[in-house]
């Protein structure tokens, strides 16, 4: 009985880990989120077709063997959004959430939630989500 209760604690546990896509809003699909993309000052990309997302993960891949895969995005229907942070003093991932929208643009925000000034580290955290490509300006600022 009690390895019954550890193995299902066990796989309980597993497979909320085991989570890669988190939907914060209907339009947005986070794809990656990762806490080391080598570049000091903060970048936000607009990404429209698929060799600049391959060109995207030859930057976040440099240092990462094996690297992280790159995510399948149908460009017809969706665009991709990344936001590396650079050089932060926290140890949180950004989020991306739509702050408003009109009939003509959409506006992005990147935050670090809970930063945690406390801690002696320095990361370089990156998120990179897909969009649901409506025709509207997109405008991504960080917050």
């Amino acid at each position: 009985m009690k390895k019954a209760a550890l193995i299902i604690l066990l796989l309980v546990f597993s497979c909320k880990s085991q989570k890669q896509h988190v939907e914060i809003d209907k339009r947005l699909n986070l794809l990656v989120q990762d806490g080391y993309f080598p570049i000091e000052n903060p970048e936000i990309q607009i990404i429209k077709d698929s060799k600049s997302l391959r060109t995207f993960f030859s930057r976040v891949n440099q240092t990462r063997k094996p690297g992280l895969p790159i995510p399948e995005v149908d460009f017809n229907t969706h665009s991709v959004l990344a936001a590396c942070m650079g050089a932060v003093d926290t140890n949180a991932l950004p989020i991306m959430y739509l702050k408003s929208e009109s009939a003509e643009e959409m506006v992005i925000s990147v935050q670090l939630p809970n930063k945690n000034k406390d801690l002696d580290v320095q990361s370089f955290p990156f998120c990179v989500y897909a969009i649901f490509d409506e025709g509207k300006k997109l405008s991504v600022e960080m917050e």
